[in-house]
């Protein structure tokens, strides 16, 4: 808001929210798969972390192309990376291991 920015940022949150909607929808067709046909905890296990990679790339890539094409300043995008794509991975780590990375 106070950088004159907020229309491009708030595309890209939106993105990431549909994104973290598409890969529930998946997740949820995948455990009822598994809970009717159980197989290896190793294909469920991969596929989950294929599907999660695949899609955080896909966004990262579109969020970039369509923040660098609409001339947004390149502190703001360094911004946006660190807050709201960086940040809760470093945090969800530290929660899990008890350090930082």
């Amino acid at each position: 808001i106070l950088s004159g920015e907020s229309f491009f940022l708030l595309e890209l949150v939106v993105m990431k929210v549909v994104g973290a909607q598409l890969l529930g929808i998946f997740y949820f067709i995948l455990s009822l798969i598994f809970i009717f046909y159980p197989f290896t905890d190793d294909f469920f296990l991969k596929s989950i972390l294929i599907s999660f990679t695949l899609e955080n790339i896909y966004r990262l890539f579109k969020s970039f192309m369509v923040v660098y094409t609409q001339g947004v300043s390149f502190y703001y995008i360094i911004l946006y990376f660190c807050t709201l794509e960086i940040l809760p991975y470093v945090i969800a780590c530290y929660f899990m291991f008890g350090y930082f990375v």
